[in-house]
This record gives C-alpha cells, structure tokens and sequence, in this order.
C-alpha cells in the first residue's frame, strides 16, 4: 500500500481521488497490524521481543515515540526481571501473531494503552 502510494506520487498529474484510495490503503493496512499486535500481546504480553517489536511499529509506523518507550520500559523491565534469555513463549508467537490478523479487543498488559496517536 505504500508502495503504491509513492508510485502514485511520480507522476506530473495526480489523481486525488487515487491518492486518496492508496492512503486508505495504508490506514486501514496500520489498524490491521495494530489490531494483531494487540491480540498477540494480550496472549503473550511477558514476550520482551514482541513487546520491542510493537514500540518499533509505534515509533516508525503509528509515529508515537512516548508510547513506544513506555513498551520499551516495559521489555527491559521484564529483561531485567526473567534474565535476557526469557524467550520460552517465542515458539508460539509466530503461530499467535498470524491468526491475529483476523481479530483483535482486550486491553494491553501491564496497564500499558494502545496508542491514541491515529
């Protein structure tokens, strides 16, 4: 979807109207991810990789650096915590994240918000 919109971009004459269907593109594309990373840290919330994962989506997608520190807090706290070598829910992860595409609700861990930066 980003692809597309930039590719829309190049050209002399713009449609709006295409410009304006390829950044619906990408919104609805960023609800989808943040839809999924909610599901799967609600299942696997003590998971510091998944959690530096979703304050990187934050950071460089969703463009909410204060929410993403309180996700990287939140990793390195657990780090802290479980040693650097907590990573026994990784196998599930990847399984969880996949099936998260299609639904999402609940409430984040550790009293962490999703971000309201949309």
């Amino acid at each position: 979807a980003t692809s597309q919109f930039w590719s829309l971009l190049q050209y002399r004459n713009i449609s709006f109207k295409a410009l304006s269907r390829a950044l619906n593109k990408i919104e609805f594309s960023v609800r989808q991810a943040e839809a999924a990373y909610h599901m799967v840290i609600n299942q696997y919330g003590n998971n510091t990789k998944l959690l530096r994962l979703y304050a990187k989506f934050l950071e460089t997608v969703k463009n909410d650096p204060v929410t993403a520190s309180k996700f990287h807090a939140e990793a390195t706290k657990l780090d802290e915590l479980h040693g650097d070598t907590h990573m026994e829910e990784d196998d599930g992860l990847m399984a969880a994240y996949g099936e998260a595409s299609a639904a999402a609700g609940g409430s984040l861990p550790h009293g962490l918000t999703p971000s309201d930066n949309g």
